[in-house]
């Protein structure tokens, strides 16, 4: 995830609130948030107690006093348990409480439902033609009876497999706490669901990790909406009246209810937003800078940087070109000169090129594959490469 957010950091894409145009996020920043977010509950998973007790029957240590009665009891169960590496706990019935169990199941749920959400935003943006899935990557097929689709199941064999599991932590969750007076049998049942709950979560992480290795972005869809929705534009706008009011300029009244007019139900072209900055009496600085963002074909409505389809690197060196646009040129050989940083953030694709012996210095050939590039150096080894990762793998040119 994290690597996927660095490789599409400057990737513009517009976003959708309430399923309507909204102000533009990146590609990046999205994978980012869902990293950030993932990322919390395994600290929490991490941090789970584990606990265990060793007390009798009923947490007195009633046979154990009897049997040894100079004990220290006490301190002896302690040292045990925390000798298996466990947490003590010091009281319980005859049973360790389970909370520890109902704590860890609602984190591992609450990651799930993370991961729920992970997995149907990129089976919206597959369908919104935003992402194109690599069949070779993701290792699936297309549709059984027409040819022309690419089913997202990675994503919706996750969103089952974590509804499964997410329905199996939370009724272990809700029961576990629950043992009448100093012991009943429910656990005994629900216990033996704990793998079943945690095996359906793991089938969807492994789905969802196949799923995004097998993603591309489609940048010149993503220019296109954002090329066709300038109305997004009315937030910046409005605050930039804002903050021009606050500085002193007069005529900024009412911005909110200004950009409704202009905005709302319409759409909105360059011209026009061009035409309505021009018309606002802003101070000349502020109105430079937003009408030079209207001009500037190579950056979006909020200035950021728009790469040219397939592209989101400075350009290469003049003596190295990409495996991605050799294979566009026709090249059938070359020397791997430098692996870029997002081939690097992606640590499971930099292992596997790196275990097929593609390093700097190594001859290799390339051949076209219908969703990528194969790469096969001189002692047989060979690896798939997307057109993601292939632009971001260098060798010298000539």
């Amino acid at each position: 995830m994290r690597g996927l957010a660095e490789a599409g950091a400057a990737v513009p894409m517009l976003a959708h609130t309430h399923g309507q145009p909204a102000t533009p996020v990146t590609v990046g920043k999205e994978m980012a948030v869902f990293a950030h977010r993932l990322s919390r509950q395994i600290t929490r998973v991490e941090a789970t107690q584990y606990l265990g007790k060793i007390n009798g029957a009923t947490g007195t240590w009633a046979a154990h006093v009897v049997s040894v009665p100079g004990a220290d009891w006490p301190t002896l169960a302690r040292s045990f348990v925390e000798g298996l590496g466990l947490t003590w706990n010091p009281l319980t019935t005859q049973i360790e409480s389970h909370d520890w169990q109902a704590e860890l199941y609602a984190d591992v749920a609450r990651a799930g439902r993370i991961a729920h959400n992970l997995a149907t935003d990129a089976w919206t943006y597959i369908s919104m033609d935003y992402f194109h899935q690599n069949l070779a990557a993701q290792g699936s097929t297309g549709s059984s009876t027409m040819p022309h689709k690419v089913n997202p199941i990675r994503f919706e064999n996750a969103e089952a497999n974590l509804e499964v599991s997410n329905a199996l932590l939370d009724s272990l969750g809700a029961t576990l706490v629950t043992s009448r007076m100093q012991r009943d049998l429910t656990d005994s049942t629900t216990q033996r669901n704990v793998g079943v709950a945690l095996g359906h979560s793991l089938l969807a992480v492994d789905n969802i990790r196949r799923g995004l290795a097998g993603l591309d972005v489609d940048r010149a869809r993503l220019e296109e909406d954002l090329e066709a929705t300038w109305e997004v534009l009315g937030e910046p706008v409005q605050q930039a009246m804002r903050a021009a009011s606050v500085a002193g300029a007069t005529g900024m009244a009412d911005p909110y209810e200004r950009l409704k007019e202009l905005t709302r139900g319409k759409k909105v072209t360059p011209e026009a937003m061009r035409e309505f900055i021009s018309g606002l009496g802003m101070p000349d600085d502020v109105e430079a800078r937003l009408l030079a963002v209207l001009d500037d074909p190579g950056v979006d409505p909020f200035g950021n940087p728009i790469p040219e389809a397939g592209d989101q690197r400075p350009a290469p060196a003049a003596d190295e070109m990409s495996v991605e646009e050799a294979r566009r040129r026709g090249v059938q050989r070359g020397v791997i000169k430098r692996l870029g940083e997002p081939v690097q953030a992606r640590e499971e694709v930099f292992t596997e090129i790196n275990k097929a012996g593609i390093t700097p210095g190594v001859s290799v050939n390339i051949s076209t594959d219908a969703h990528g590039v194969i790469v096969t150096t001189d002692a047989g080894a060979r690896i798939f490469l997307t057109d993601a990762i292939a632009r971001h793998a260098f060798i010298f040119r000539g």
